[in-house]
């Protein structure tokens, strides 16, 4: 998944989820924006692949067997902010989130449990750099 730069992206979170996973569902629900995003990941489908060891074969047998969870890497500058907190607890709950994700050329509504963060990394501003990674639940829905 190749992250693509924020510039005009909004990322928002609600950690009430929508009564109908429609657009009018999402619609209803307020959100937060979450301030700080530096870039954030495609929005990409992919499969779980098997692999089999074959005898005689000189390179493993790989096959597709089921569509994989669609993964977000969210990389952010960390600063005091009310959305930034919310992603904070919705790593701390069992359950997902909702979140909204507006770039220029369009955007989309999706619930994903917050699965890790990490803080630091190499980069020159490591001190203030924060990534959370999002699993979507269901498949996103497209802002019209």
């Amino acid at each position: 998944m190749q992250p693509t730069l924020a510039a005009g992206t909004e990322l928002a979170i609600s950690l009430a989820l929508p009564v109908t996973t429609d657009a009018t569902g999402f619609a209803a629900l307020g959100f937060t924006r979450v301030r700080g995003v530096r870039t954030v990941g495609d929005m990409a489908e992919q499969w779980q692949t098997s692999v089999t060891n074959l005898a005689n074969r000189s390179y493993p047998h790989v096959a597709k067997t089921w569509p994989s969870a669609i993964q977000q890497d969210i990389d952010l500058l960390q600063v005091d902010d009310a959305g930034q907190a919310l992603l904070m607890q919705a790593f701390g709950q069992r359950g997902p989130a909702a979140f909204r994700l507006a770039q220029p050329a369009g955007g989309f509504w999706f619930t994903a449990l917050v699965t890790s963060r990490a803080i630091g990394g190499r980069s020159p501003d490591a001190l203030l750099a924060r990534r959370f990674t999002l699993v979507l639940t269901a498949p996103p829905i497209e802002i019209a």
